[in-house]
């Protein structure tokens, strides 16, 4: 045993000094099969798919999606962090894409079953669970608008840099989905993204109507908003960014001024062309669908 890790972790130095990615992909091809097989050839396996990185190639990222398959659910588990969005954004191409049922419940269903939506789903719930914004969005009114920029400081208490262990559970669970839309870097994936906000429209889509009371049926319009103003976002989402900025600033003061709306309705002619076909990526129709979701909640 101990030559056998000896000669793996010499292995792993030497996938580490390769220079290109021609033959870490012909090692992956050689050694895939064996690896899914042999437990003690999955290290080399994951030395060289985090050499890779965005390099992996499809189907080796399509496999990994089979969490199904007992080899492939140990073989997920070390993966880098890189790798499992990469995972994610492969298995939403496959099995949603650009579908479009027109059942609206066989398209959450669709979406449901991918592994992102598994990922966050408990955190979403979690978040639209929490007592505080329950009772808070139940009310048709606020004694003061003190009371709602507390609530709104209570959902953004970690973003604002306090300290994690004096932060309420909401506040973490916006920084941890940030966390995974957009990882190490500033600014989201917009594949992720794309896939969360869809995720939540259909959520919205699910909702029936609501009297006065009862908000609390939509706060995943609420977490669009806190969402989108954690960070920076793609090219493609800046008029719905600058939209949820409008009407957070509206909600905050609890007034719309004439130049708030004029913002908003530039935002809306960008977020919904004229003509279709100027739509010119999945990302800004997404887009315009989560400026309603945001509107409406």
């Amino acid at each position: 045993k101990r030559v056998g890790d000896a000669l793996r972790t010499q292995l792993e130095d030497e996938i580490r000094k390769v220079q290109g990615t021609a033959p870490l992909l012909k090692l992956l091809s050689n050694i895939w099969f064996t690896a899914t097989k042999v437990p003690e050839l999955r290290p080399v396996v994951w030395a060289i798919l985090k050499r890779l990185g965005t390099d992996t190639p499809k189907q080796v990222l399509e496999e990994l999606s089979k969490q199904q398959e007992p080899a492939y659910a140990e073989m997920w588990k070390p993966l880098s962090p890189l790798l499992k969005r990469l995972v994610w954004e492969c298995d939403w191409d496959s099995r949603v894409g650009d579908k479009d049922p027109d059942d609206r419940n066989e398209y959450y269903q669709l979406m449901e079953s991918t592994m992102f939506a598994q990922r966050v789903q408990p955190i979403v719930n979690g978040y639209c669970h929490e007592k505080l914004l329950v009772e808070s969005a139940n009310r048709p009114f606020v004694a003061s608008l003190r009371e709602r920029r507390m609530v709104t400081s209570h959902r953004r208490a970690l973003l604002k840099g306090e300290a994690a262990a004096n932060v309420p559970t909401v506040a973490k669970a916006v920084s941890e989905l940030r966390q995974l839309l957009a990882g190490d870097t500033p600014a989201f994936r917009p594949k992720l993204l794309n896939a969360f906000l869809s995720i939540l429209m259909a959520r919205h889509g699910l909702v029936e109507d609501t009297e006065l009371v009862g908000g609390a049926a939509y706060l995943h319009c609420t977490l669009v908003a806190d969402i989108l103003l954690s960070g920076p976002v793609p090219k493609a989402y800046q008029p719905l960014l600058t939209l949820a900025r409008t009407l957070d600033e509206v909600v905050k003061a609890g007034a719309l001024s004439n130049s708030q709306l004029s913002q908003i309705q530039g935002c809306l002619r960008q977020i919904y062309p004229t003509d279709e076909a100027d739509m010119e990526t999945q990302q800004s129709k997404s887009a315009a669908v989560a400026a309603k979701t945001i509107i409406d909640g």
